[in-house]
């Protein structure tokens, strides 16, 4: 298999196409319960198909072009999940055949190979996680484009304010995607500064590309008049630092133990026995600081979960990668790639089916409440709880808790008052679902919800007829 991807021919890529199916089409089969990425996205991507805007008519602090993203997908595949793990599949094929390309371009190996592209693929079947459709996925998209434009700044015959400019550019929209990814800014800025031979202005080029997209979304809020709904809900809550993880740090290590182990390996192989040009040498510098930086990124990311992970699948790729073309003896490094993708798949098919100890999908699965018998109703959940919404619609802006509870619990300030009125005035929901009990306080500023919802039982009020 080394033998068939080592040559440049992109008639390899129909053999590449091939593996993803092998790798990826039994957890599309049997697909697992729906995570709470993958249900938060399905609520507000039904909300924007249907013109809401986000951070008014959406209270939650996921990116604006996630959002946007969302609710396109809405709009064409409604709530299926194959449809969505299906363009997951083709969003992870595209990205792997352009890192290659952007390999082979770039002149960053010795010789011209699709090897990246399949270890890109390997890399992503960690986990079935990787087949949601979620916002970061769609950003490490604009961060390889980053990376593409970022070797383009590093070759000594191509000097171009224009690169560096998009460079900030695509870092800019992959932050617009998963808020995270900023901190790639700062990896490019240092990359640039210290590789490009270049004086500081590059790095005001690189800080005007990556400021630009932020400022034309602020003006938008802007002349709508509700800047201060993006500042407040999108902004502010991703600046916060440690955000609860849906996969615990250990879990995640296990994952990416043989990957880690290769890709250390390639690090020490290549120090002793690569023969790199001067910008080979400044690809591979380049490249250690990008994977420090997505380590930092990882620690940033909401909601870590093995998807967290992919922004730094470029740099394993690029380490192994070397690894397998420096292995003199072919048969050794065919076995390494071998040894490589069943010990991968091997822990990803384990770890989904719940039979190693160390790695638990518990809280990023989204299980159905019990005795919760209510289907095909418009709700509205005052709580982090969001199982109750499989079957059910979201009703009200009101879906992030953590930005929706200092609403609900201080009705004394006449501006939460107003915020909870129009956001119900709007979209009446059938059902209320309130564990925390802080629905009678907003009943005795509100009188005439209070006349519209009765009690059912305890923490669940239904609309009266």
């Amino acid at each position: 298999m080394l033998r068939y991807f080592r040559i440049n021919d992109p008639y390899r890529l129909i053999g590449l196409l091939v593996i993803a199916a092998i790798l990826f089409i039994p957890p599309i089969i049997d697909s697992p319960p729906v995570s709470i990425p993958e249900l938060r996205s399905i609520l507000i991507g039904e909300r924007i198909s249907h013109g809401a805007v986000p951070y008014v008519d959406i209270i939650d602090p996921t990116a604006p072009l996630a959002m946007w993203f969302y609710g396109l997908i809405d709009a064409l595949f409604g709530e299926s999940l194959l449809a969505r793990h299906l363009v997951a599949f083709l969003v992870i094929i595209s990205q792997g055949v352009y890192i290659g390309l952007i390999f082979i371009n770039r002149k960053v190996f010795s010789e011209s190979t699709y090897i990246p592209a399949l270890l890109f693929i390997i890399f992503c079947a960690v986990s079935y996680d990787s087949l949601a459709l979620s916002g970061e996925l769609i950003g490490s998209g604009f961060l390889l484009l980053a990376l593409n434009n970022l070797f383009k700044e590093l070759e000594f015959r191509t000097k171009s304010d224009d690169t560096v400019l998009a460079l900030g550019a695509y870092i800019s929209l992959a932050s617009l995607s998963g808020f995270a990814y900023w901190v790639y800014f700062l990896a490019a800025g240092t990359i640039v500064v210290v590789y490009s031979r270049r004086d500081l202005r590059i790095f005001l080029l690189l800080l005007t590309g990556f400021v630009l997209p932020h400022l034309l979304l602020a003006s938008f809020y802007f002349m709508t008049d509700n800047l201060e709904s993006l500042l407040q809900y999108y902004y502010l809550p991703n600046l916060r630092f440690g955000s609860p993880a849906l996969m615990s740090l250990q879990g995640l290590l296990y994952l990416s133990l043989i990957p880690i182990l290769y890709a250390v390996v390639s690090v020490l192989i290549m120090n002793r026995e690569a023969r790199f040009s001067k910008y080979q040498s400044q690809i591979f510098q380049s490249m250690l600081l990008w994977t420090v930086f997505s380590v930092v990124q990882i620690a940033f990311a909401r909601d870590l979960r093995a998807q967290s992970l992919i922004t730094a699948v470029p740099c394993l790729c690029y380490f192994v990668g070397h690894l397998l073309l420096l292995i003199r003896r072919r048969r050794f490094a065919e076995w390494s790639l071998w040894i490589l993708m069943l010990g991968v798949v091997m822990l990803g098919t384990l770890a989904r089916h719940n039979k190693l100890t160390g790695i638990n999908y518990g809280r990023l699965q989204v299980e159905r409440e019990r005795n919760w018998e209510l289907t095909g109703k418009r709700i509205v959940v005052l709580d982090d709880n969001l199982s109750y919404y499989l079957d059910n619609a979201l009703a009200t802006p009101f879906v992030d808790w953590d930005l929706v509870r200092p609403v609900f619990s201080s009705v004394d300030y006449y501006r939460n008052v107003i915020l909870i009125n129009e956001g119900f005035r709007d979209d009446y929901p059938d059902v209320i679902i309130d564990p925390g009990q802080t629905m009678p306080g907003v009943f005795d500023r509100i009188p005439h919800l209070a006349k519209m919802y009765r009690e059912e039982e305890r923490g669940r009020y239904v609309k009266a007829n």
